[in-house]
C-alpha cells in the first residue's frame, strides 16, 4: 500500500479493510501506526462478534483506526456487530455504524445478492472519506474522524459508546460540512397539535433533492448549500402545501414554519361477528394507509379518516380474513358490519 508497483505516488488516500482478527492481537499494529504516517487513512470492519462486550475485533481495536459497526434497517446496532471496548486500550469502539444488513453486494459467479455484516459497513465509511478527501485534499486522519463523528446521526441515548459509537454515519451531512452551507429549519403544526412525521421534500436546481421527516415535535431542520429551493410538505389526511423560492445563505438560518390543514373527514364504524353472532376482537387495516385499529370486547369499531375510496383488511385468530371496498364520504357515517366465517383448525 506504501508504495503500489514500486510508486509511493500510486499509494491510496484511505485503505478499506473488511477483515479482522482476535481483538487483542497487536500484530498488525505498526503496520497500520507506518500506514498513518504516511497519510494513508484505515477504516476496518469492527467485526461480527456481536452483541457481546469487548468483541471488537483487531485492527479496529487499535488506537486511531476507524471502526465500524453496523447497523439495521431499523437504524439501530445490528445485533451481530462487534462491541468494544477496545481490550488493548480501553477506547470506546467502534467509532460509528454504516449500514450493514441485507445490503447488495457482489457474490462469486459474477452474481450481487443481499448479505449481512461489518464487512458491508466499512465500504460505506471508506467511500465517504474518499468523498471528504476529494473536498478538501489535505485533510488530516484527525480531522476525518472529527467530521464522521460531528456529523454522525445520534441512535442513542448517550454518546459515544460501545454498541454505535458516535452514531450512524451521514455521508451528505459529512460533505456538505465541508462546504459553504446554511440551515433550513421550522415547526409545523395542525391546528393546536405538532404534525409529527410530515413528509418533507426539499429540491433546488439542477435537479437537486433531499428528503426528511418532521419529528414527533413537529420541528425538522435540513443543511443546504447557498441557493433558492421549494419545499414540498406532505402527510396521509393532511392538505398538501408548497413553498416557493425559499432562499438559503451560506452561514444562516431560514426559518419556514407552516400550519397544515386536515383534508374532509368521514366517520365509519360496524361490528364485527362470527358466523353464529359472536362479537369479534378483529384487526381493521385500511390498505396502504397508516390505519390500523381493534374492536372492542363487543365486536364494534369505530374512527374518523380522510374521504376517499380505499380497501379494508380486516382478519380474527381462527377466522378467515376478508377485505372490501370502502368509500368515506366526508362529513358522514359509513357503517360497515362483518360476518368473518370460523377457520379450519390445524393440530
Amino acid at each position: 500500500l506504501l508504495a503500489p508497483g514500486g510508486d509511493s505516488n500510486a499509494a491510496p488516500n484511505v485503505a478499506n479493510n473488511s477483515w479482522g482478527g482476535p481483538s487483542d492481537q497487536a500484530k498488525f499494529m505498526e503496520d497500520i501506526r507506518i500506514l498513518h504516517q504516511a497519510g494513508i487513512i484505515t477504516v476496518f470492519s469492527a467485526g461480527n462478534g456481536g452483541p457481546a462486550k469487548g468483541s471488537i475485533q483487531s485492527p479496529g481495536s487499535y488506537p486511531q483506526t476507524i471502526a465500524v459497526g453496523a447497523s439495521d434497517q431499523m437504524d439501530q446496532p445490528a445485533w451481530f456487530s462487534s462491541r468494544g471496548p477496545s481490550p488493548l486500550t480501553d477506547e470506546v469502539k467502534p467509532l460509528l455504524l454504516a449500514p450493514g444488513t441485507q445490503i447488495l453486494s457482489a457474490l462469486p459467479g459474477s452474481a450481487y445478492g443481499p448479505l449481512n455484516g461489518t464487512s458491508m459497513a466499512a465500504p460505506h465509511v471508506s467511500g465517504v472519506v474518499a468523498l471528504l478527501l476529494a473536498t478538501d485534499p489535505g485533510l488530516t486522519l484527525e480531522q476525518v474522524r472529527e467530521v464522521l463523528t460531528n456529523t454522525a446521526v445520534p441512535i442513542a441515548a448517550s454518546h459515544p459508546n460501545n454498541s454505535s459509537g458516535w452514531g450512524r454515519l451521514d455521508a451528505y451531512g459529512a460533505v456538505l460540512s465541508l462546504l459553504p452551507h446554511g440551515r433550513l429549519l421550522g415547526s409545523l403544526s395542525q391546528g393546536a397539535d405538532p404534525a409529527a412525521e410530515v413528509f418533507i421534500s426539499v429540491s433546488g436546481a439542477d435537479g437537486f433533492e433531499i428528503t426528511g421527516r418532521s419529528d414527533k415535535q413537529g420541528r425538522y431542520a435540513f443543511s443546504l448549500p447557498p441557493g433558492t429551493y421549494d419545499i414540498l410538505f406532505s402527510a396521509f389526511g393532511l392538505q398538501e402545501k408548497r413553498v416557493r423560492g425559499v432562499i438559503i445563505k451560506e452561514g444562516e438560518n431560514s426559518v419556514v414554519d407552516q400550519s397544515l390543514q386536515q383534508l374532509p373527514q368521514g366517520q365509519i364504524s360496524g361490528r364485527i361477528s362470527s358466523s353464529s353472532g359472536q362479537p369479534l376482537r378483529a384487526g381493521i387495516q385500511i390498505r396502504d394507509t397508516p390505519q390500523n385499529v381493534k374492536t372492542g370486547q363487543d365486536g364494534r369499531f369505530s374512527f374518523s379518516f380522510a374521504a376517499g375510496s380505499y380497501e379494508l383488511a380486516v382478519q380474527a385468530n381462527g377466522y378467515h380474513s376478508r377485505r372490501l371496498p370502502v368509500d368515506i364520504a366526508a362529513n358522514k357515517e359509513t357503517v360497515i358490519d362483518l360476518v368473518l366465517k370460523e377457520g379450519p383448525a390445524i393440530l
